[in-house]
């Protein structure tokens, strides 16, 4: 019924707007004549024709001919780019009555009409026009203003539902760890943690599930899920084989078995296996004794010297069975001088002290550094429009009215090729994407240079691109840069990317 409600005024404004704008060319011819425009004196008649961009004309009769058409022209013109401010207004596919009343007007307040006060009256007693003629459809637009009410109740209650479940959702951490079957949760902590929210995937946590203490909440909070799978810029994860699962390994002999599917699609992929310790920061971790069996043959074999190294996944590709069942098996064991001091240590603390593991097996698409950089160039970028509103918050967020950003890598110290950062950081300053790809395809770091934050992905961001090409080409000796409160470049010497890009401000806003 709401559906229908919908479909029936848009169908119903849309045949307005088609008769409103039938009738204002012919309002226009009418109105130039009441107010007897080609009445005026030829010089002024003449100006009139120039300032729109009319042919000059030989007699009166011949102007009344041209005047209407290029009038209508420059009205619709400066119509459009009226309703460009105003975004709310959708003219060209009015969906209320707000949208085509405001729309159809046209508007008078032109440095040409105001030169000439003959056409603000034409444009004024047009107005006057449209007015009468959406008079008579009163009957009409009566019954699209009942419409707009039942739709406009039903999206009230419609968000009601979407805050109040957004809400439940929040309170109840649906997605968290302690949701996970294995995951002993403390109960009496849950009731009075701090919730967290993933940056990343937007799902909601306890603080003490993903053992987030006070000093690490931070806004780009990365849930262990999401740190699972996003590892490396260079490794991509395709599909997911076995979902994250929690590995609960406690104070004695373990062993779980896991089972999971491998279609013969993923064959072109790699398969690896990822373990992560909760609560550890950004890197992967493996139990520190135990060993893995994959289809019966053993695969991965822990020692405390295995377990000190961080970000590695296991790649199991050759040890797959595509198009069949796979079985893990996990076997984990204690030392001997880890179980005795456990015999000193009270029920509580063994629950406090208990180390956690969450487990997946993904299909990975591993890219060259050549391939990464190429891929970032096409798809992954910040946009000229994106990074002028970017650097116009930070500055108006810090109270400054300027920002000096250094066009220099800060690990090279040379001008930067391909300026970028990762997708969590929330500064301006870039670095180098092509040297710390490079770098980080050796190392597998992938700490931002910067802010320390993990660069799981990267962008390349296409304002400062821009620039830094400028400084080459014109090979002017400058190593930074300075923009203003509205994210423009204040030195005069490369006022053309400021022009450039308020054009693709008005190139997206046309479209828009």
């Amino acid at each position: 019924m709401i559906q229908q409600a919908e479909v029936e005024n848009q169908l119903e404004l849309r045949k307005l707007k088609s008769e409103i704008d039938t009738q204002i060319p012919l309002y226009i011819k009418i109105c130039i004549m009441e107010l007897g425009l080609d009445e005026i004196e030829e010089g002024e008649q003449a100006d009139i024709l120039r300032l729109l961009n009319a042919p000059k004309f030989e007699s009166r009769q011949q102007f009344l001919i041209v005047i209407p058409e290029y009038l209508i022209k420059h009205l619709l013109k400066i119509r459009q780019i009226a309703l460009l401010n105003c975004p709310e207004i959708n003219y060209s596919n009015p969906t209320n009555l707000k949208s085509l009343i405001y729309g159809s007007l046209l508007p008078y307040e032109d440095p040409i009409f105001q030169k000439h006060l003959i056409l603000q009256n034409i444009v004024k007693n047009t107005n006057l026009k449209i007015m009468e003629l959406l008079e008579t459809k009163k009957k009409a637009i009566n019954v699209i203003k009942k419409r707009e009410i039942q739709l406009l109740n039903h999206q009230i209650e419609v968000s009601i539902k979407k805050q109040t479940s957004k809400f439940t959702q929040k309170q109840n951490c649906p997605q968290c760890l302690c949701k996970f079957r294995g995951f002993k949760a403390n109960e009496e902590l849950i009731k009075t943690t701090q919730i967290l929210r993933c940056k990343e995937c937007k799902e909601y946590y306890h603080s003490c599930c993903i053992q987030k203490q006070k000093q690490d909440k931070q806004t780009n909070l990365m849930c262990p899920v999401c740190q699972l799978q996003f590892v490396s810029p260079l490794e991509k994860v395709v599909s997911i084989l076995y979902e994250p699962e929690i590995i609960n390994l406690v104070d004695e002999n373990k062993e779980k078995t896991l089972l999971f599917e491998c279609p013969y699609s993923e064959s072109e992929y790699q398969i690896q296996m990822r373990c992560l310790q909760i609560g550890n920061i950004d890197t992967l971790a493996w139990p520190e004794s135990g060993e893995i069996y994959l289809n019966n043959q053993k695969i991965i074999q822990f020692d405390q010297k295995i377990c000190q190294k961080s970000g590695e996944s296991y790649i199991v590709t050759q040890s797959v069975k595509f198009g069949a069942t796979n079985k893990i098996t996990i076997l984990y064991q204690q030392s001997i001088f880890k179980q005795l001091m456990q015999l000193n240590i009270n029920q509580k603390q063994q629950t406090e002290n208990q180390k956690f593991y969450i487990f997946a097996v993904y299909s990975v698409k591993v890219f060259s550094p050549k391939d990464l950089l190429f891929d970032l160039q096409k798809d992954e970028s910040i946009s000229i429009h994106e990074s002028k509103n970017q650097i116009a918050a930070f500055i108006n967020q810090i109270g400054q009215n300027t920002l000096k950003v250094s066009l220099l890598d800060i690990q090279t110290l040379n001008l930067m090729k391909q300026p970028g950062k990762g997708v969590r950081c929330n500064h301006i300053q870039c670095f180098d994407l092509e040297k710390f790809i490079k770098l980080n395809y050796i190392e597998n770091k992938w700490i931002c240079p910067i802010c320390q934050q993990k660069c799981h992905k990267l962008v390349i961001d296409q304002f400062q691109k821009k620039i830094i090409e400028n400084v080459v080409n014109q090979q002017l000796k400058r190593t930074e840069i300075e923009f203003d409160r509205e994210g423009k470049v204040t030195e005069e010497i490369i006022d053309y990317l400021n022009y450039k890009s308020s054009n693709l401000d008005d190139e997206m806003q046309i479209e828009l």
